[in-house]
């Protein structure tokens, strides 16, 4: 599955993001240590602003997690 890095706006295959981070229940995957760390220092300014790609949700920098669909 494809997702886009909320830092970066990078699509990844989930599989094989450098890192991930749940916040509020979303699972938030990331290109690189450095796109991690700066989430990380700052979520809300990156929460939200990645558009819509291909074979993405609504909110196309993050995937729901398994465990609450």
């Amino acid at each position: 599955m494809e997702v886009t890095d909320p830092v970066c706006g990078m699509t990844l295959d989930r599989d094989r993001a450098a890192a991930t981070v749940e916040r509020d229940g979303w699972l938030h995957f990331f290109c690189s240590d450095e796109c991690h760390r700066l989430f990380e220092a700052q979520p809300d300014r990156f929460v939200g602003r990645t558009p819509k790609t291909k074979n993405s949700s609504a909110d196309s920098e993050r995937a729901k997690r398994d465990d609450h669909v």
